[in-house]
């Protein structure tokens, strides 16, 4: 994000040729019930409209010290408000964004707007603003017919995996890693969950997540999805597999290949991370030492061909994830998944430059 240069004299702010005092800031209340302090303590956030409302608030007193209240839409509405992320107010209707990685900032009526395609783009609509304020000379002035549309691009991650993807053993499938991970990144990131139950890589069983009911939903989407991360592999060598199908390298990487052939294919731009298989506290049938020798030698073998990168899931949950974060030593429990997803999260941070 471009830094803001610092004030030390406050400056005078009207709005639509009131003062700022006679506003209040009122944002778009989720409703959604609080989050548990495990999740909370991995960076995970879900009021987003809250946390955008707060920060102007914080950003409009450090330039003008005058510090408005805060609440949500569920408040009587007042004559001067300044509304954010779609707010219950009859001002709101009278604009329009235009998808996800819009936003706009205007005047309707006597409310000042700040309303984007997502919670992220919001966000990020409070940024442009603040540097349209800051270019002006003299005291700041948001006119009655103020109009302000731009863009931030939401980085789209699809997630696709088995059922530690999914979100098996989470008391809530919201717990799922990538669920939390978008709670994490949802300034900058929309993530989305193609994790399928017991599916494995290799294409040429009846767990295949080649044939899953997931798999077409990542293939239409594919065109606007940014970057996949893959982690796949876990059933590959569980018993019942093995005693069916053998220990079957060629069909493993075959698997993968045409997993990543047939997305590239679809969007030649994407981005791809192989995730290799999570620690797992049973016996050696579910994510044996070789299927980690199989994934690090595709890794090697297709970096190039797919801009693939590699992330060590196995050596980051023997780490972070004790036993306790496993409800069947297998499958991670809600504490678990938001370990996880705070791991994926500084990964994705480093690999897309976030802040």
């Amino acid at each position: 994000m471009k830094r803001i240069r610092e004030r030390t004299t406050p400056k005078t702010l009207t709005v639509g040729g009131r003062p700022l005092s006679a506003f209040s800031i009122v944002y778009a209340e989720r409703g959604d019930p609080a989050l548990p302090p495990y999740a909370l303590a991995h960076g995970q956030e879900r009021e987003f409209h809250k946390i955008t409302a707060e920060r102007l608030q914080r950003e409009l007193e450090r330039r003008t010290g005058v510090k408005l209240p805060v609440r949500s839409d569920a408040s009587p509405a007042q004559a001067c408000e300044i509304l954010v992320g779609g707010a219950k107010r009859e001002a709101v209707g009278a604009l329009a964004v235009g998808g996800r990685d819009r936003y706009t900032v205007a005047m309707a009526g006597d409310s000042l707007c700040f309303l984007g395609g997502a919670c992220g783009t919001t966000y990020h609509g409070v940024d442009r603003f603040l540097e349209v304020l800051d270019r002006q000379d003299g005291d700041w002035e948001v006119p009655a017919d103020f109009s302000l549309e731009g863009e931030h691009h939401l980085t789209v991650v699809g997630c696709i995996g088995d059922s530690i993807t999914a979100g098996v053993g989470a008391a809530d499938r919201s717990s799922a890693y990538p669920d939390a991970l978008n709670r994490i990144l949802w300034r900058d990131c929309v993530v989305v969950n193609y994790g399928c139950s017991g599916m494995t890589m290799r294409g040429d069983t009846w767990a295949s997540y080649l044939q899953c009911v997931k798999y077409p939903e990542a293939l239409r989407d594919c065109p606007g999805v940014d970057l996949f991360t893959v982690m796949l592999g876990t059933n590959d060598s569980r018993p019942d597999i093995v005693e069916s199908y053998g220990v079957d390298r060629e069909q493993f990487e075959k698997g993968f290949s045409d997993l990543l052939s047939a997305l590239h294919e679809r969007n030649a731009d994407a981005r791809f991370i192989l995730m290799n298989c999570p620690v797992y506290y049973g016996d050696t049938t579910y994510a044996a030492d070789y299927i980690l020798e199989w994934q690090a030698q595709l890794y090697e073998k297709y970096r190039q061909t797919y801009a693939l990168s590699f992330y060590d899931m196995r050596s980051f949950s023997e780490s972070h994830m004790p036993e306790s974060c496993f409800g069947d030593l297998l499958h991670p429990n809600d504490a678990g998944y938001a370990v996880m997803a705070q791991g994926v999260a500084d990964l994705l941070r480093g690999y897309l430059g976030l802040s």
